[in-house]
């Protein structure tokens, strides 16, 4: 028997935005909402029966072309309709025109990023007993609306002529509407979309399951490293992915928003292992955008963008950066439960590569040592480190073939290894990697096949509960 897994709910209607201070203090003025900014996160609260708000998220790229997602707003009166018209257009935004009719009645503005939307008149049928937000208005067809109907749970309120419209089943807030075709092309990535979350109780896995079966599709961002520690009083990231080949920005849609989804508001500190691309790039995002009490590096290299870019970044934010230094630790959490260890690299820079200079640290909780960070260590460095026994391997390199020697192996005595990797063109994991993996008795993962894992390590013996995300 399949198990039955609870519908989704909207956590926020997310808006790309360039400046998103201006663009939240507008659409307050346009909603009637209220503004929130906490922890760098700028936000509207809902002052009606709307159940999700707004979240504007910073990015740095411009607009281009009409969106495929715009807001429907209502007005009970031609005198509020022009009225508000009028606001807005003293607080940036202008008139446009995307092809509609003189008598439908509709203004037609966009906001001052660019973004198209629609102040309807009074007396609208089809958005009776909305609030402001009348609907969210975007092209797509028939089976679009019957997924999101699946997905959260909302019956259909319209269906006819391949157009589609969704409410919450107490009738608040606004409508979701699909046009159907003809559909416009998708230029890119759409400025306006939904964050969704199943309820409390269910696991993130069994929600992502179920909507692969109604039809979405798995995203795939690369490889890269993250790991985030967390202990009662503090939170630790350990690198924050990125993506040499694209401008996907990982800190921002996939590490900000996974923090996000746990609580962490905070960070205690944030290691950079080594300033490559899929291992640093994502901490950009990070250090703009959250507070970080301490940034580990390892030795500083003038001559590498990403290094400098970091460094100067924290400089800006005020955070202190601090060089790794074998022999060092870093206490966190209530009591200094949580200790760093740092066992590379050296207090001087001998390392001929990045990846040899990376910071690794060894995970002691509560006097037990339970796992390892090797960031992209080789080989040629496995011998020179002081590893103790432990119960999870992160795996160096994405499980290069050049990591991962039997010694090191034998040092650590792992139980699980992690290896991190995604679609790529290097041939990681080798093979080679993983059979030695095994022969040594390691279970091994790969976030490619598993998505996100969790461990606890609160406790010995602990380490095969894993959570299973993607």
């Amino acid at each position: 028997m399949s198990k039955q897994v609870a519908a989704c709910r909207i956590d926020s209607l997310c808006l790309d935005a360039n400046d998103p201070h201006r663009m939240a203090e507008f659409w307050a003025v346009a909603l009637g909402w209220e503004v929130s900014a906490r922890n760098a996160e700028v936000a509207l609260i809902p002052t009606d029966d709307t159940r999700f708000g707004v979240l504007f998220e910073s990015v740095p790229e411009k607009k281009v072309g009409q969106n495929n997602i715009h807001l429907d707003l209502t007005s009970t009166s031609i005198e509020d309709q022009l009225g508000l018209v009028d606001r807005l257009i003293g607080l940036g935004a202008r008139h446009v025109d995307i092809g509609q009719r003189e008598d439908e009645g509709h203004v037609v503005l966009a906001d001052p990023e660019g973004n198209e939307f629609c102040i309807v008149g009074p007396g609208n049928n089809f958005l009776a007993g909305c609030g402001r937000l009348g609907a969210i208005n975007a092209d797509g067809t028939r089976p679009v609306g019957l997924f999101w109907s699946a997905t959260l749970g909302w019956p259909l309120v319209w269906d006819q002529d391949e157009e589609t419209a969704i409410r919450a089943p107490d009738g608040t807030g606004p409508l979701i509407t699909w046009s159907g075709p003809p559909l416009m092309p998708k230029l890119g990535k759409n400025r306006l979309h939904l964050d969704i979350a199943p309820p409390a109780h269910v696991d993130h896995r069994d929600a992502v399951d179920r909507l692969v079966k109604l039809g979405a599709s798995r995203i795939d961002v690369g490889q890269g490293d993250s790991v985030l520690i967390r202990v009662p009083g503090a939170a630790v990231l350990i690198d924050g992915g990125g993506s040499a080949f694209s401008d996907y920005d990982v800190g921002e849609r996939v590490v900000l928003k996974a923090l996000r989804a746990l609580g962490v508001h905070s960070l205690a500190a944030v290691i950079a292992t080594h300033p490559d691309t899929d291992h640093a790039e994502g901490l950009l995002t990070v250090l703009e955008r959250l507070p970080v009490g301490l940034l580990v590096t390892g030795h500083e290299l003038p001559e590498v963008t990403l290094d400098v870019r970091l460094r100067e970044l924290a400089r800006q934010r005020g955070v202190p950066v601090h060089v790794a230094r074998r022999g060092e630790s870093l206490l966190l959490g209530k009591g200094g439960a949580l200790r760093l260890d740092v066992i590379h690299p050296s207090a001087e820079p001998v390392a001929k590569s990045l990846n040899e200079g990376s910071v690794a640290v060894v995970l002691n909780y509560r006097g037990v040592s339970r796992a390892v960070f090797l960031g992209d260590i080789g080989l040629p460095t496995e011998p020179f480190l002081a590893l103790p026994p432990i119960d999870v391997l992160m795996v160096a390199h994405h499980g290069s073939r050049n990591s991962t020697g039997d010694g090191l192996l034998r040092a650590a005595g792992a139980k699980v290894a992690v290896i991190s990797v995604g679609r790529n063109n290097y041939g990681h994991p080798a093979a080679e990697v993983v059979e030695r993996l095994e022969e040594h008795g390691v279970v091994v993962l790969t976030t490619q096949q598993h998505g996100a894992l969790r461990f606890d390590l609160g406790r010995p013996g602990a380490v095969l509960t894993v959570a299973r995300r993607r």
